[in-house]
């Protein structure tokens, strides 16, 4: 018995498939390991799941659906299914072209970020700049998505980290700020040291830390930078940040695994 792949005009045994596929694992296995030993000498959990079937956008959709992953990144092949997989997903999409990436940000609502609305990054992009000037591009990078400054509805289960949720990171205004420490009181600090103080609140009824820098402390624009590119259980992942006149704000998941003071000592 042949199997017939739909559309393709061409026919595949049963024993010819299975080759193929075992083929593409050990491919994969070759391309992702030197990502595998770097991932566990950081203590970072690296899976890798190979799925196939006849509709790569169908089985893409679904995979990210079982997953919910924050980010989808396609390869050449699958670029012509971008505008499919991003209409049926909720987090960011990624293409790739060479070392060039065009980046659909997440959907925050049906009527806000379409798919067309896209930015282009480059290694050039991913450098750290040292100037005010380009910090404050940064923000505006990291606020590309169009992602509203206004609270977003809340989201079951309440203990599932914030920074995984979609539509986050995302720019804060200082009252919603202040609405979740309690007006930045005394009660609500945790941890205080020389032009930095964080406060513990909650949103969307999860644990969150906000910690206070002054306006040209330059430590909130690096950690704002490697925050905005990493996530892991054992660090306080990015929820959001706020610039003033006269103050900046980052605003973290409380932290699930180790102490708050454990993880305010490692940034």
């Amino acid at each position: 018995e042949k199997l017939e792949f739909s559309g393709q005009g061409q026919e595949v045994r049963p024993r010819e498939l299975g080759e193929e596929i075992k083929r593409k694992r050990e491919q994969y296995q070759n391309i992702i390991q030197p990502f595998y030993r770097q991932c566990k000498k950081n203590e970072v959990k690296l899976e890798v799941k190979l799925a196939f079937g006849f509709c790569p956008e169908k089985i893409t959709v679904e995979q990210a659906q079982n997953t919910n992953p924050r980010w989808i990144v396609l390869d050449s092949h699958l670029r012509k299914y971008r505008l499919f997989i991003y209409g049926h997903v909720g987090c960011n999409i990624a293409v790739m072209k060479g070392k060039v990436a065009t980046w659909t940000p997440s959907k925050t609502a049906p009527s806000e970020n379409p798919p067309g609305k896209c930015k282009r990054i480059d290694n050039d992009g991913l450098m750290m700049s040292q100037s005010n000037k380009n910090n404050q591009n940064d923000l505006v990078d990291l606020q590309a998505g169009g992602s509203s400054t206004q609270p977003q509805p809340a989201q079951s289960p309440s203990w599932y980290p914030l920074s995984w949720r979609s539509g986050f990171p995302r720019a804060f205004t200082q009252d919603e700020l202040e609405a979740i420490t309690n007006g930045f009181s005394d009660e609500s600090i945790i941890h205080s040291t020389t032009c930095i103080n964080t406060y513990e609140g909650l949103l969307q009824e999860t644990p969150v830390v906000v910690q206070s820098f002054t306006e040209n402390d330059e430590r909130f624009w690096t950690m704002l930078k490697i925050l905005s590119r990493i996530r892991h259980r054992n660090i306080m992942n990015l929820v959001g940040y706020c610039c003033t006149g006269t103050s900046m704000f980052l605003l973290s998941d409380y932290p699930c695994m180790g102490t708050l003071e454990m993880s305010l000592q490692c940034k």
